[in-house]
């Protein structure tokens, strides 16, 4: 004979005074009491037992309906790379709500300035990189001239030497 989880009260009282000992009454309602047992299954242990799965049902369809408001939300905001950026130029504009016209077009200027400064501080160290690994790239390519060169000599010396007929001379 199979049992419901959960039965009305007019359920509860319909069935046989032996099965209404494995009900608790909860809430208006009455569970079947059962204990959680933990068995091995394929080498791993799993755990059976019998929960309310309504209320996590519920709480992902919260969740994902959040999340999809707070995505439309979000959406808001694309484009703006640096947050941070975006929460200083919205603390600059409450500034210049209250400052008069000269002090707002002098810190405009310095934050012009400061963008300026930023800006191609980044492009002068990427330069400065590039600088840098052409001038390792020229020193590995004049230690290879240098190579060359020696090994050019050697063999002009040893072809007339006569230690290596074949060799040929290097112009």
């Amino acid at each position: 004979m199979t049992l419901k989880a959960v039965v009305s009260p007019e359920e509860f009282h319909a069935l046989g005074e032996p099965l209404r000992a494995q009900y608790v009454q909860r809430d208006g309602r009455y569970f079947l009491d059962v204990i959680a047992v933990t068995y091995e299954q394929n080498g791993k242990e799993t755990t059976l037992a019998v929960e309310n799965v309504g209320d996590p049902r519920l709480a992902l369809s919260r969740a994902r309906t959040t999340a999809r408001e707070l995505t439309k939300q979000l959406k808001a905001f694309d484009g703006i790379d640096d947050p941070q950026a975006a929460i200083n130029a919205m603390a600059m504009v409450r500034e210049w709500e209250n400052a008069s016209p000269d002090a707002r077009l002098t810190k405009q200027l310095e934050t012009s300035e400061q963008q300026l400064e930023s800006q191609f501080r980044a492009k002068i160290e990427a330069l400065k990189d590039r600088i840098a690994a052409k001038g390792r790239e020229k020193e590995r390519l004049a230690a290879e001239i240098d190579r060359l060169v020696i090994d050019s000599a050697a063999s002009n010396v040893l072809r007339k030497l006569g230690v290596l007929p074949e060799a040929q001379e290097y112009r």
